[in-house]
């Protein structure tokens, strides 16, 4: 019998070793502080039951008296980091508001009896703390039960794991009342209950990092569409405004300018007329103006003209407002394309060859949409300017990240990087909605 409890002694602690050093490892890697609790608690109950089956004692503290009189203070510590761990694990602060300050008072009381035992006989100190660690462990299996109860999925490991603690210390307990017959599994009932408790508790740990990646997951997936949706918000807004602008600004300041210039004609030689002359000019600017505007806020082109005319009227419209030779080439692309990429693609273009103009110091900017077999799209800018290191250290820096993001949104990638012959190169890459479909369709006709 002496040589089988041995045998348990050594396996148990040998398992529960392994477990502190893997789950510390673990513990290392992810920096999740239920893994510390979970390793203290590990450690600290292993430590106890080397206590109790008098390992303590024989191996370590042997002509030690003044530690042999303290030791049973060890069942503190499984207490405190019992606490700890439940109140991690189970997030009682958020799940169990109320169950959460029993918690914290317990833990309270639990500190309190460590200088306690200096002023306290021990006779009213140890039947005081048997209490406090029974209702201590009646408290956390009722917090893991209310838990599950409210749905919090990781609770059911913790109750299984917690039934077996629970049932070890009470076995452990009739047994050294005599109540239950001493044989093999009776006395190593705190072994049994508690590598089951350790092993459930590795699971339920496991499973609550699967459910909290999934949880980020869903959280990114939702700031995605959130995302999407502001964009979409966003550009349905400038269409909105380009439209006003268009439709209402634009022809209301041309009427005013073609009433202008008739008064002006029938007012020539009278003292007025050169006043109207300039108002007219004004007027006429102004209208040029605001159809910049609306065309800025959202290329009309687009709609009709595809999206190649629209980055052509967009280098236009630039070389003529910076000075610079800004070129454009097209290869491929269909003459109407309704690609809900376009708009994203459009907005990059305009941001890239703004960002070169400002920042970038160049003398000539080169634009080319391709677009060979509608399987994608692919937008390059090229300038000749002072490179993307330099053109960073200057104010407002190159718009990477909104270019990135819209590229994102579109389903595609961006890429910015120094050529050789100096400048920067910005190729972004988004997939053709056209090409996909055929695709589809192809499949399922097949």
């Amino acid at each position: 019998m002496d040589s089988r409890r041995g045998l348990i002694a050594g396996c148990y602690f040998g398992a529960m070793m392994v477990m502190v050093v893997y789950n510390l490892f673990i513990f290392l890697s992810l920096r999740d502080r239920n893994y510390l609790y979970y390793i203290l608690d590990i450690f600290c109950f292993a430590l106890y039951v080397f206590f109790i089956k008098g390992f303590l004692v024989e191996f370590v503290s042997a002509g030690m008296p003044l530690i042999n009189r303290y030791t049973f203070m060890l069942h503190v510590p499984v207490i405190l980091t019992g606490l700890l761990f439940c109140r991690s694990f189970l997030d009682t602060a958020r799940n169990t508001p109320l169950i959460d300050r029993s918690i914290k008072l317990f833990m309270f009381v639990a500190v309190l009896s460590i200088p306690a035992i200096l002023v306290v006989p021990q006779d009213i100190w140890k039947p005081v703390m048997a209490v406090v660690a029974a209702c201590s462990s009646i408290l956390l299996l009722t917090t893991g039960v209310v838990c599950l109860a409210r749905g919090y999925r990781s609770a059911r490991y913790f109750v299984a794991a917690r039934i077996f603690r629970v049932s070890g210390v009470i076995t452990f307990v009739l047994v050294a009342f005599n109540i239950l017959p001493r044989n093999l599994l009776t006395l190593s009932s705190l072994q049994i209950g508690s590598i089951f408790e350790v092993v459930l508790l590795s699971f339920a740990l496991a499973d609550r990092i699967n459910i909290m990646r999934r949880e980020k997951e869903q959280e990114m997936l939702e700031r995605i569409k959130l995302e999407h949706e502001i964009l979409h918000i966003s550009e349905d807004e400038r269409r909105r405004i380009s439209h006003d602008l268009h439709d209402g600004l634009c022809q209301q300041l041309t009427g005013a300018r073609i009433r202008c210039s008739v008064l002006e004609e029938k007012m020539e030689g009278d003292r007025y007329h050169q006043e109207l002359t300039q108002l007219s000019t004004l007027l006429e600017a102004s209208v040029d103006h605001a159809y910049d505007l609306s065309r800025g806020l959202w290329p009309l082109e687009q709609d009709s003209y595809g999206l190649g005319h629209s980055l052509e009227e967009l280098t236009r419209r630039l070389a003529e407002s910076s000075g610079i030779d800004i070129a454009f080439r097209q290869e491929g692309s269909c003459e109407e394309c309704n690609n809900a990429g376009a708009t994203q693609l459009y907005r990059i273009a305009q941001e890239a060859i703004t960002n070169a103009v400002k920042h970038a110091r160049a003398s000539r900017i080169d634009v080319a949409l391709i677009c060979p077999d509608r399987t994608g799209f692919t937008l390059t800018v090229h300038d000749n300017g002072v490179g993307r290191s330099a053109a960073s250290t200057t104010k407002g820096g190159l718009g990477m990240g909104i270019m990135a993001h819209r590229a994102r949104v579109a389903g595609g990638s961006l890429t910015v990087a120094d050529t050789e012959g100096g400048g920067t190169l910005v190729t972004c890459v988004i997939p053709c909605e056209a090409g996909l479909m055929e695709d589809t369709r192809d499949a399922e006709n097949s």
